[in-house]
């Protein structure tokens, strides 16, 4: 796989999808965003992208559905976000292809490395949602 420059946000809270978006930015990706599932389908339709990067909890359809719509089109890796990324949700998330998922919150730098990881050819990172320390507050902290 090419390196990762594209990147499709999907979360229906804006200021954390302006914030991954800026963040990601500096990072020296090229975002766009979308604040659910039907306009992160439109912005498919319209645009490749490298990889999408969506929030699992969303209404009126989730973070799973839009995996399993992208998985139905196409190759593009899929990171999920949760802020409730139980053991049944990371199973869940690897035995639907999701190529990882994090748990909110997350430091910038994991999302940095998860996304340049998938340019690498890297396999899931999935486990990144199991059983880790969230209690050391942070600035970097998404």
């Amino acid at each position: 796989m090419e390196k990762v420059h594209f990147v499709l946000v999907v979360d229906d809270d804006p200021p954390l999808r302006a914030v991954l978006a800026d963040q990601l930015a500096h990072a020296g990706f090229e975002v766009e965003c979308a604040s659910g599932v039907e306009e992160a389908l439109s912005r498919l339709e319209a645009h490749p992208f490298d990889v999408v990067l969506s929030d699992v909890r969303m209404a009126p359809r989730d973070g799973f559905w839009l995996l399993g719509a992208v998985r139905s089109r196409s190759r593009t890796p899929v990171v999920l976000m949760s802020s409730f990324a139980s053991r049944e949700t990371v199973e869940r998330a690897r035995n639907e292809g999701a190529s990882a998922i994090l748990s909110k919150p997350f430091q910038y730098d994991e999302l940095v490395h998860t996304l340049r990881d998938l340019g690498d050819g890297e396999d899931a990172v999935a486990a990144t949602a199991t059983a880790r320390d969230t209690s050391g507050a942070s600035e970097d902290r998404l």
